[in-house]
C-alpha cells in the first residue's frame, strides 16, 4: 500500500501539466533511462507471469515467493528514497535481474519436471509393454486351448455321428432318408393314397344309389326267389351267415403287415412303394365300380328294397351331395356303414393281395439279418402262411356273399398285375424312362440313397 501510494505521488508530479510561459527544467538523465527502462520492465514482468503459468510444481510456487520476498525486502527500504524521486534507475536494475533469476530457476523447474515426466513415461511404457506382451501371451495360449477343445469336440461329434449313423443304419434309418428329394416321394406316394381312398369311398356311395333291385326267371319266364345274379362259386360254397369276418381278416392281415413292415429295414421304401401301389388300385376301382352296376349279392343290401326298410332310405333322395358326406363317413367310421353295389372289383380282396405281396417280395433272407437254412424255412413259411390267409380270405368274401367271384378274381388278378409292373418298373431303368411318374419315383437319386441306407443291411435287426 506505501508502495502504491508513492507511485501515485509520483504519477500525479510527473505527468502534471506545463504552465504556458513557465520554463521548466530538463529531466534529470535518471528519470529518461528510467522512463525507457520502464516498458522493458513491464515485458519482464509479463515474460515472467507467461513464464510462470508452464510451471505448476511446488518448487516453482516457493521460488516465486522467495522473489516476491526478495522485491520487497528491497522496496521496503527504498520507499522513502522513491519517495523523493532518487534512486528509481538502480531499483529498477535490482528488480530486472531479480526476475531473470527468477525466469532462470523457472526454466530450470521446468526442464526437471519435463525429464521426470518423460522418464515416468517411458517407465510407464515399459511397464505397458510388458503387461502387453503377458496378455498377449495369456490370449494365445487361451485361444490355442480353445482350438485343442473345437479339435477335441469335433472329434467326438464325429464319432457320435459314426455310432448313431450305424445304429440307425441297424434299425434300417439313415440321415440321408430324410432328405428332401426322399422324403418328398414319400409324401406324395401318402397324399396320392389318401385322394384315392377319398374318391374310392365316394364312388363305393354313389353305387349304392345306382344299386339295381332284380328279379330273376326261369326258363319258362317265371319268377324266382333269386336277387343275385348266377355264380359258380355261390353255387358250390355254402352261405355264410357272418358278414363281419371278411372285416375281421381284412384288420388282421392289415395289422400284420404294418407290424412287419415297421420293423423291416427297408421300411421307407416299403411304405413309399405299397402307398403308391394302393393309391393306384383304389383309383381304378373308383372308376369301375360306377361304370356298370351289378346286384349286390349281399343280403344286407338287398333288404334295402323291402318296403319301409330304413337302411335303404337314403336310395330315394339325390345322390350329391349326399355321397361326399357318407364318402367321409366310410373313411372315418367303416364299421358304422355298408356300401352296396360297388362289386368290380372288390376292395376287401385288394388289401389281402397286397399283404401277401409285401410278404412275397420283402420278407427274404437277404432283406433281413438272419440268414441260413432255419431262416429260410421260418420266413418261407411266413409267406405261405399269408398266401393262406388271402386265399382263405377270399373264399370268405365270396361265402359271405359280399362279392361274386367275379369281383374276387379280378380283384386278385390286378393287384398281383400292378405291384409287378410296379416292382419291373424300379428295377429296370430301360421300362422305368418309360414312365415319367417312375422315372420321378425311382430315379437314380433314390436308388443311390437306398443304396447308402442299407449298406449294412445284413448287420440290421428285425
Amino acid at each position: 500500500q506505501q508502495f502504491e501510494s508513492v507511485m501515485n505521488q509520483r504519477s500525479s508530479l510527473r505527468f502534471r501539466p506545463r504552465q504556458v510561459g513557465s520554463t521548466a527544467s530538463p529531466r534529470p538523465d535518471g528519470d529518461s533511462q528510467r522512463r525507457r527502462q520502464r516498458p522493458q520492465l513491464l515485458d519482464s514482468e509479463d515474460d515472467s507471469n507467461n513464464d510462470s503459468g508452464y510451471a505448476s510444481d511446488s518448487s516453482a510456487t516457493s521460488t516465486a515467493s522467495s522473489t516476491a520476498s526478495s522485491v520487497m525486502s528491497l522496496l521496503t527500504p527504498r520507499l522513502p528514497l522513491l519517495a523523493s524521486g532518487g534512486g528509481m534507475a538502480d531499483l529498477s536494475d535490482e528488480v530486472e535481474k531479480q526476475i531473470r533469476q527468477f525466469r532462470a530457476q523457472l526454466m530450470e523447474n521446468t526442464r526437471r519436471l519435463q525429464k521426470t515426466f518423460d522418464a515416468q513415461l517411458s517407465s510407464f511404457r515399459l511397464q505397458g509393454a510388458a503387461v502387453g506382451a503377458q496378455l498377449e501371451t495369456r490370449v494365445t495360449a487361451a485361444q490355442e486351448r480353445l482350438r485343442r477343445s473345437m479339435e477335441e469336440l469335433k472329434i467326438e461329434a464325429e464319432r457320435a455321428r459314426l455310432v448313431l449313423g450305424r445304429h440307425a443304419l441297424e434299425s434300417g434309418f439313415h440321415y440321408s432318408l430324410f432328405s428332401w428329394a426322399y422324403l418328398s416321394r414319400l409324401l406324395f406316394a401318402a397324399v396320392w393314397f389318401g385322394i384315392a381312398s377319398y374318391l374310392n369311398a365316394v364312388a363305393s356311395a354313389y353305387a349304392g344309389y345306382r344299386t339295381p333291385n332284380i328279379v330273376i326267371l326261369d326258363v319258362d319266364g317265371n319268377a324266382t326267389a333269386e336277387k343275385t345274379l348266377p355264380d359258380m362259386l355261390h353255387s358250390i360254397l355254402p352261405p355264410l351267415d357272418w358278414p363281419k369276418l371278411p372285416d375281421i381278416i381284412v384288420i388282421y392281415m392289415t395289422v400284420i403287415t404294418l407290424v412287419f413292415a415297421v420293423a423291416h429295414p427297408k421300411r421307407l421304401m416299403i411304405f413309399r412303394r405299397v402307398l403308391f401301389i394302393f393309391g393306384s388300385v383304389y383309383m381304378l376301382r373308383a372308376c369301375t365300380v360306377v361304370m356298370t352296376s351289378l346286384p349286390d349279392a349281399s343280403p344286407t343290401c338287398q333288404r334295402q328294397f323291402e318296403p319301409g326298410a330304413p337302411s335303404g332310405e337314403y336310395k330315394r333322395g339325390p345322390p350329391f351331395p349326399a355321397v361326399l358326406w357318407r364318402g367321409w363317413l366310410l373313411l372315418t367310421e367303416p364299421s358304422q356303414h355298408i356300401t352296396c353295389g360297388d362289386m368290380i372289383f372288390s376292395g376287401h380282396t385288394s388289401v389281402l393281395m397286397i399283404c401277401a405281396m409285401v410278404f412275397k417280395q420283402y420278407c427274404r433272407p437277404h432283406d433281413i439279418k438272419y440268414e441260413g437254412a432255419m431262416a429260410t424255412t421260418i420266413l418261407s413259411t411266413m409267406r405261405r402262411i399269408m398266401y393262406l390267409f388271402t386265399i382263405v380270405g377270399a373264399l370268405c368274401i365270396v361265402a359271405t356273399r359280399l362279392h361274386y367271384t367275379l369281383d374276387v378274381s379280378i380283384a386278385l388278378f390286378i393287384n398281383f398285375r400292378i405291384w409287378a409292373t410296379y416292382h419291373n418298373f424300379a428295377r429296370v431303368p430301360y421300362l422305368r424312362h418309360k414312365m415319367r411318374i417312375m422315372q420321378w419315383l425311382e430315379a437314380e437319386e433314390i436308388a443311390n440313397l437306398d443304396n447308402q441306407a442299407f449298406a449294412f443291411i445284413k448287420t440290421t435287426t428285425l
